[in-house]
């Protein structure tokens, strides 16, 4: 039976019920506590509990995105045919990890009927590393509160939202508030942007778009200059990008980002 969550209270009792169970339990679970809270104030967090395993379930644009915590891999593999007798909706998971270490539970997945949909994988570059980047001398704003919906229809028509989770307006909302969503406007109408995540000594780049009528003049290296710029004291830089994304790839090479061994297995099962 689904629930819905309440509490990051109660979201951290389902957890440390399969974590007491076996220390080498499975997740694809890694959600910080300030989204959880989002989604439960949204009302968008769901619980299921079955033998050994707990599944999170989050409405997304059409589908269901599913997160798990599992005491082991038989106890994940009944679940998930339980799980989809009762769920008719289309769902959509990430396995990360390295390759080798994660592929029996693609395989789980796979033989239950999920097909690989896409795979990313993640880069980094440290602060040592960092190349030197011209000063961003294209106008490069903080978006602001009203540039919300415009910033989602972007997403919308630019990134996968399976593969790419496209985030809902109030994460976009909320993301402003925090300052951390650069844009480039022409005549009133936004054309670049850079959405980051910052915690600590590391920042995320979640989303770097530059509109294709206004690529190669400088919008998108401005937008990557001035991220670099705004945390200089940041120790790593992450990102994920999609394998057949190779354009994209390079382009972050030649920052210094590098490919290291984790990978993002997209599985739908529709």
């Amino acid at each position: 039976m689904t629930n819905a969550i309440k509490s990051v209270s109660e979201v951290q009792t389902f957890i440390n019920i399969i974590k007491s169970a076996n220390s080498n339990y499975l997740t694809n679970f890694y959600v910080t506590t300030d989204k959880i809270e989002k989604y439960i104030d949204q009302k968008n967090l769901m619980v299921e509990y079955y033998d050994g395993v707990t599944f999170f379930l989050r409405k997304d644009l059409g589908f269901y995105r599913v997160n798990f915590y599992a005491k082991s891999l038989d106890n994940l593999e009944q679940a998930v045919r339980k799980i989809l007798n009762i769920k008719k909706q289309p769902l959509v998971l990430d396995i990360i990890g390295e390759e080798s270490n994660i592929a029996p539970t693609i395989e789980l997945f796979k033989s239950n009927g999920f097909k690989i949909y896409q795979r990313l994988v993640r880069m980094t570059l440290t602060h040592c590393l960092l190349n030197k980047t011209r000063k961003a001398n294209q106008d490069i704003i903080k978006a602001a509160f009203h540039d919300a919906k415009e910033i989602l229809e972007l997403f919308l028509k630019f990134f996968d939202p399976i593969a790419e989770q496209i985030p809902i307006l109030y994460e976009i909302e909320n993301a402003i508030i925090l300052g951390q969503i650069w844009i480039k406007k022409i005549e009133k109408k936004i054309i670049g942007l850079l959405f980051y995540e910052t915690k600590g000594k590391t920042s995320l780049l979640r989303y770097w778009l530059v509109s294709p009528k206004y690529r190669r003049q400088g919008i998108g290296e401005a937008l990557m200059s001035i991220w670099f710029q705004e945390h200089l004291d940041i120790q790593r830089f992450l990102l994920w990008v999609r394998v057949d994304n190779t354009y994209s790839m390079y382009r972050y090479s030649n920052y210094g980002f590098k490919p290291n061994k984790l990978e993002d297995f997209v599985l739908v099962k529709i």
